[in-house]
């Protein structure tokens, strides 16, 4: 699915209440701009329970006392999200495939947790790379956003945005 269609099925399962399917659209939006600048994939996978509950970890930093973290840690590929599951040893543990546009608004919009951490390209890949999504990128994305499209002088808004 293309972050077009991904927006669309968004908007079309927000509530009809006051200004809720105008806020979805333009928060994925600003989403889907954020993602063609920093992000590989259309879909992504990660771990969840057999209840459906995303699987978050704890990290620590290496140097500090203080620091605690929670995140979710998402995979580019179906193998690799099924090797991190059988390291965790836990027939519990489920592959869940979801659209980067669906991802990354309930990450935004839940405060699911502290950072995604990013898995792009396959584990036996010599191209692999590991980044941190923090909420706070995601807050300047979509604030950055709505801020072009109040001001007229800027000739953008939403259109065009693929």
């Amino acid at each position: 699915m293309d972050l077009t269609s991904q927006i669309k099925s968004l908007v079309d399962d927000a509530p009809t209440d006051d200004g809720t399917k105008q806020l979805v659209e333009s928060v994925s939006i600003a989403l889907a701009q954020w993602v063609n600048a920093n992000l590989s994939h259309s879909h992504y996978y990660l771990i969840q329970d057999a209840s459906g509950a995303w699987i978050k970890s704890t990290l620590l930093h290496r140097t500090q006392s203080v620091g605690e973290k929670t995140a979710i840690f998402i995979f580019s590929t179906s193998e690799d999200v099924a090797r991190e599951i059988d390291n965790l040893q836990n027939i519990q543990f489920l592959p869940e495939k979801i659209p980067v546009i669906e991802l990354l608004f309930r990450f935004w919009t839940l405060n699911l947790s502290d950072s995604l951490i990013v898995n792009e390209g396959s584990d036996t890949s010599p191209s692999k790379t590991i980044r941190e999504i923090r909420r706070s990128d995601l807050d300047a994305a979509i604030r950055q956003s709505k801020k072009k499209t109040r001001d007229p002088s800027s000739g953008k808004g939403f259109g065009n945005i693929y």
